[in-house]
């Protein structure tokens, strides 16, 4: 099964949480999420970019969803509050901000002690994660999927060096039902394979079984 050091914390440490003996309500993408979660002992957060609606020279955003730009953190102020304690999964929401999404990580790295084994970079719009990762070689590359492609996709992203499967955990049951034919060439081409979004042991346990790495979730505290 599953333990802390084998999750991701979607969107942060969100949702009622209990601290100092009281129950706060911690809005996900926000920095007092990515603070939560580093004091809870995250080993990975993941947090999602989208450009900033201010422009271009302005650094790209913490949001989900489009409608969700108000009062957001930039991806400066996420990483600054995360100040290198564990690893960050970025998503790039918005194709167009991957270049500069990735000088700012590049700067980290370069010059806020961050190291490239900190950050893993993913999308689901595949070109994206392709063209990052032919020009960032030494960066943990995914792509994200929410459904199970013909297997014959996946030379195709071994090919493009991409590191990563993101799958939503429905598509896990259905590789299952499959033979796990999709899971069986995923790991002879050495892809590590994280499920999205697990919120309950029973699902855990199915996608454990299916041999992921990791599981994306918003209940960590389900996971010793």
């Amino acid at each position: 099964m599953f333990t802390h050091k084998d999750l991701i914390y979607h969107r942060g440490r969100h949702g009622y949480v209990t601290q100092n003996g009281s129950t706060v309500l911690i809005p996900e993408n926000s920095l007092l999420a990515f603070r939560s979660a580093v004091e809870f002992g995250a080993t990975m957060i993941e947090f999602d970019v989208r450009k900033n609606p201010l422009g271009g020279v302005h650094f790209p955003i913490i949001a989900h969803d489009p409608s969700m730009l108000e009062k957001t953190p930039t991806i400066v102020e996420a990483l600054d509050t995360v100040n290198n304690s564990c690893v960050v999964n970025i998503e790039i929401k918005d194709p167009e901000i991957w270049k500069r999404t990735l000088e700012i990580v590049c700067w980290y790295i370069t010059y806020g002690r961050w190291s490239p084994e900190q950050f893993v970079i993913s999308a689901f719009h595949h070109s994206t994660a392709m063209a990052i990762k032919r020009k960032y070689k030494h960066l943990t590359v995914g792509v994200i999927m929410d459904a199970v492609p013909d297997v014959r996709y996946l030379d195709i992203l071994n090919d493009a060096h991409i590191d990563n499967l993101h799958m939503e955990y429905m598509n896990a049951d259905m590789d299952t039902q499959n033979g796990s034919s999709f899971m069986a060439r995923a790991k002879m081409l050495g892809f590590q394979t994280w499920v999205w979004t697990v919120n309950d042991t029973k699902t855990a346990q199915r996608v454990y079984e299916w041999g992921a790495e990791r599981i994306f979730t918003d209940q960590p505290h389900l996971f010793p």
